[in-house]
């Protein structure tokens, strides 16, 4: 075995027992789903950005438009997470607009190597996202365990503070998702299905329960050095009550 083989081989068991992972963001910048994070990682000692759009949909005359730009690194069990983020809120009340920084912190509670278990806990500030501040703990399951997984799939519970129009929300959830590989049942090993629910978030009279539904694009086998992925859908982050289109570019380093 050369140096290269086993440089190789040692990065991709160390990724393994950390529970690291090629992973898009969550809204704010997390490993994650569309709307919630997971208890993945970025690529061990790697750096993921990502830019997003999302139509958050509207309230009382106003129009919600979100853009990020973001992006996390690992340390050891420890992500790092940040980014700069914009809400317009075209319409009557040019005051909701909002601008700012998104910040995040997660840590892996359950990293052991050859058991596709993870647990994590973490926890987030967004100014942009109607002053949203976050806390979370969630598990991530591979099935099956052994070979390819066909089902990836993620469990939580959350915690989230929105402020909105001089109006206070403080409330728990629950979220779960699953993303499911298209390679294996329609040969597209480039594609795959995400989705997620989650119970209501808010306690605004307009909100209702968050969900996604997406595809996401990540070449397999190419530039593995740097992966991109795309992934968009349709989404309703529970706030407004509204759904609508959004879409991420993600880009690791």
């Amino acid at each position: 075995m050369n140096r290269i083989t086993a440089t190789l081989v040692i990065v991709t068991v160390a990724t393994s027992m950390t529970g690291t992972a090629s992973a898009d963001l969550t809204l704010n910048g997390a490993v994650g789903l569309p709307l919630n994070p997971t208890a993945e990682k970025s690529g061990l000692l790697s750096v993921q950005a990502q830019a997003t759009y999302s139509d958050l949909g509207s309230i009382g005359g106003n129009d919600f438009k979100f853009y990020g730009a973001h992006g996390a690194a690992v340390l050891n069990r420890l992500e790092i997470s940040g980014g700069v983020e914009k809400m317009n809120a075209e319409g009557r009340f040019g005051n909701l607009d909002q601008a700012g920084l998104a910040l995040g912190v997660k840590y892996a509670l359950r990293a052991v190597p050859l058991v596709p278990l993870r647990v994590a806990a973490g926890a987030g500030y967004s100014r942009a996202l109607f002053r949203n501040t976050h806390a979370y703990l969630v598990a991530t399951q591979a099935f099956p365990s052994i070979g390819t997984p066909l089902v990836t799939a993620h469990l939580g519970v959350r915690y989230d503070r929105f402020k909105l129009n001089g109006g206070d929300s403080n409330r728990a959830s629950l979220y779960g998702g699953a993303e499911v590989p298209l390679g294996l049942l329609l040969g597209a090993p480039d594609l795959t299905l995400i989705g997620e629910m989650q119970s209501k978030n808010a306690g605004f009279s307009q909100s209702k329960f968050p969900y996604s539904a997406s595809l996401r694009y990540r070449p397999v086998g190419r530039h593995p050095a740097r992966p991109f992925s795309a992934r968009f859908g349709w989404q309703r982050q529970g706030v407004t009550g509204d759904s609508g289109f959004f879409a991420q570019v993600s880009f690791g380093f």
